[in-house]
């Protein structure tokens, strides 16, 4: 109740018009495309928390009475949960299969059409190839991960570039390897 609550809000503040199918759903993912024929840029919004799976660790960081320590101690749950492997095989879920569906065929419709949309940006709200343990990321949700990298190497979206935040400073990463080729987020 509380989280289609917060999507009502959210997609008041964007000024969404109410027969919008982003009202019709549940989660606040969508996909836009711009640009002139030939030289389209797609931005592709994941929602990271609608459809998330609590932490190996419940996170803490959440209750009230313990700020303002809480996300300290969020952030060491993270960092001991890694250093002791405790999330290593973790099959908690940060998307949910609605939002897996959709992201699968947004990414098809993105292929048969890549002589149109030259780059492809995914845009989530916690870093994808982060290895830091203390922040939020899809580190934490390992099946998740391992997902959304397999689908990227099904697909291979032309131009594909992540951009993240959340953790307030930015930074360049990458994920250079054989099985998912060379890929790039930008933490903002």
């Amino acid at each position: 109740q509380e989280k289609s609550y917060r999507q009502h809000l959210f997609l008041n503040f964007l000024e969404i018009p109410p027969d919008s199918k982003r009202r019709s759903r549940t989660g606040t993912y969508s996909t836009f495309t711009f640009g002139p024929n030939g030289n389209k840029v797609r931005f592709i919004l994941l929602d990271t928390r609608t459809f998330r799976d609590s932490h190996v660790i419940p996170s803490v960081g959440g209750i009230p009475w313990l700020h303002p320590v809480g996300a300290v101690i969020a952030c060491m749950t993270r960092f001991f949960s890694s250093v002791f492997s405790l999330d290593v095989d973790y099959n908690g879920d940060i998307l949910g299969e609605e939002q897996w569906r959709w992201l699968e065929q947004v990414l098809n419709e993105t292929v048969k059409h890549s002589n149109d949309i030259k780059f492809n940006i995914i845009v989530s709200s916690i870093q994808v190839f982060s290895s830091n343990p203390l922040f939020e990321g899809w580190t934490h949700f390992p099946r998740a991960r391992s997902r959304l990298l397999d689908i990227i190497s099904r697909h291979r979206p032309k131009g594909l570039l992540f951009l993240s935040g959340d953790v307030h400073f930015g930074e360049f990463l990458g994920l250079d390897n054989d099985e998912y080729g060379g890929l790039m987020e930008v933490t903002s």
